[in-house]
């Protein structure tokens, strides 16, 4: 990632005045920030909304959950407990199907965001590597 922003930073500062430097790094650092956090709320309302999801998919599709449970209660489980624990097991697989789901989909927006860094056109003016900061 360090080379994704370095190089998109160099990028978006290479097209203004030297004079103009600083006051560009500022609202490149800005906009960064702001997006880094609207994709934070973004992912983390796609996490939850995905994670309800599957979680109804998964019971619906449970065989025999009745069954397991009573498998439980057998181990010496009380019926609250084998419940109990038959809702972890589906809600922890939902989270992690969730949490699969949007890092799938991260990956495909930064593969995508790479490739049109490194698409770019070559800015007009060498920028030195301090000229940012």
């Amino acid at each position: 990632m360090p080379f994704f922003f370095v190089g998109l930073s160099a990028l978006s500062i290479a097209a203004v005045r030297t004079d103009q430097v600083a006051s560009a790094a500022g609202i490149v650092t800005f906009s960064r920030t702001v997006a880094g956090a609207v994709a934070t709320a973004i992912a983390s309302t796609l996490w939850v909304n995905n994670a309800r999801v599957q979680r109804t998919e998964f019971v619906q599709g449970m065989n025999d959950a009745n069954g397991a449970a009573a498998a439980m209660q057998d181990a010496g489980l009380t019926p609250g407990q084998s419940y109990s624990a038959l809702e972890g097991i589906v809600e922890i697989q939902a989270l992690t199907g969730a949490a699969h789901y949007v890092f799938m989909l991260s990956f495909a927006i930064f593969l995508i965001s790479v490739l049109a860094v490194w698409l770019a056109p070559r800015p007009a003016k060498a920028l030195s590597p301090g000229e940012a900061h």
